[in-house]
């Protein structure tokens, strides 16, 4: 039985908040009147101006959410989230068609972390400051960065931490949950995790997107109609491709795992035929498909699937592993590479992986033959890697064999 762990596909969505201002912030009506007047307009940068200058070192609570609420949803662009830049809006833009893009904007520091982080010292009950906390280090993780002050471990643990407490004052809502439950789910703990979406989608019905993480929980769980029918109800609703393919991964898995082989590949196909950016995940839950039922597909989905980087060996390994798990003929594999070599024969950086891998198809069997493929792939190896690289070590212990 195919059984290899589904991969959790994070896809960072953007939901802009209308009237965010009133989410966290209670302050004195008639500013918040007119500040959502001119955010209305588009005004962001005026009303983050007006803001600052009020209290331009981050001591009022009210104010200071005001502006976290501006940094999140209205910012143009954002460096680490501790600096964001502004601008005002022409008439009917949104700010999705002018975030990231070239252009003058009025760039502001705001430390998040650290103001809430002072902000909770002096108000260590106040919910809002870890809704706020639990909202900042979400956004964080969605979009993490290898440049970010802190790893990625750490940002989960707070992230995991301010939302349980903005859970027990009470502040939290359909994110919140939302993120509990992803990272329960990312922990394999899957009733937690079914327990936080199904929370969070008592909250806000209308995130279809919580489809496909519960039925990635009862999928963990074994519940395997239970991730059907959550996983039909996400294709039925979702129009995003990428999500929607992911949907149908599921499908797949979950018939399979109830042998029901046919419905596995109907939905793994249908999955491919979306051209999402999974593809390349779909193809290989495929071929590992395809190399178990033996099916003459095969062959194909190995040349998709090396097609996708044919430089790279990360493409030679998938194919390995399916059949080394699934048990095929890896002549199938030799003969998609043996015909590589006419298309690509100059190409020292395919013709590198390609030898290299035919001769670990050949080794067991054609000691001769493998060693020499081997050393026509040292050779094509040495014209673009150090001497030092460990790719020579692998080859010279193959080489030193029997």
């Amino acid at each position: 039985m195919y059984r290899a762990k589904l991969l959790i596909n994070i896809f960072v969505y953007f939901l802009l908040f209308f009237l965010s201002v009133q989410r966290v912030c209670a302050y004195e009506p008639k500013l918040l009147s007119a500040l959502t007047d001119k955010i209305k307009k588009g005004q962001i940068l005026d009303v983050y101006r007006e803001l600052d200058e009020i209290d331009p070192i981050n001591q009022e609570v009210d104010i200071f959410l005001l502006k976290f609420n501006l940094a999140l949803d209205f910012h143009v662009v954002q460096v680490q989230y501790e600096k964001f830049g502004f601008i005002n809006l022409e008439d009917q833009q949104s700010i999705e068609e002018v975030r990231g893009k070239p252009g003058t904007y009025s760039l502001f520091a705001l430390n998040i972390a650290s103001i809430l982080d002072s902000l909770i010292l002096q108000h260590p009950e106040d919910p809002r400051l870890y809704k706020a906390q639990s909202d900042y280090y979400y956004e964080c993780f969605l979009n993490y960065d290898k440049d970010f002050a802190l790893s990625i471990d750490d940002l989960k643990q707070r992230l995991e931490l301010s939302s349980q407490k903005a859970m027990a004052l009470g502040s939290a809502d359909d994110e919140t949950f939302f993120a509990l439950g992803f990272l329960a789910l990312e922990k394999e703990q899957y009733h937690d995790a079914l327990k936080m979406f199904k929370t969070s989608m008592l909250l806000n019905s209308q995130n279809y997107l919580l489809y496909n993480h519960l039925a990635y929980a009862e999928y963990g769980l074994n519940h395997f109609d239970a991730a059907i029918a959550y996983a039909k109800k996400a294709v039925d609703k979702i129009s995003d491709v990428d999500q929607k393919a992911n949907s149908y991964r599921i499908l797949s898995f979950s018939y399979d795992s109830k042998n029901y082989t046919d419905s596995a590949i109907y939905f793994i196909e249908e999955g491919i035929l979306l051209q999402s950016s999974l593809g390349p995940e779909l193809l290989r839950d495929y071929l590992y498909l395809a190399v178990r039922e033996q099916l003459p597909v095969s062959q194909l989905l190995i040349k998709e699937i090396i097609s996708l980087n044919p430089e790279s060996p990360e493409v030679y390994n998938a194919v390995i592993n399916a059949y080394h798990q699934e048990g095929g003929d890896f002549m199938q594999v030799y003969k998609v590479l043996e015909d590589m070599e006419a298309v690509h024969a100059k190409n020292d950086r395919v013709m590198s992986n390609v030898y290299f891998y035919q001769g670990q198809i050949l080794y067991d069997n054609a000691i001769d033959d493998a060693k020499d493929k081997l050393r026509k792939s040292r050779a094509k190896f040495l014209n673009y890697f150090p001497p030092t690289h460990e790719v020579f070590q692998v080859i010279e212990r193959y080489l030193e064999g029997p």
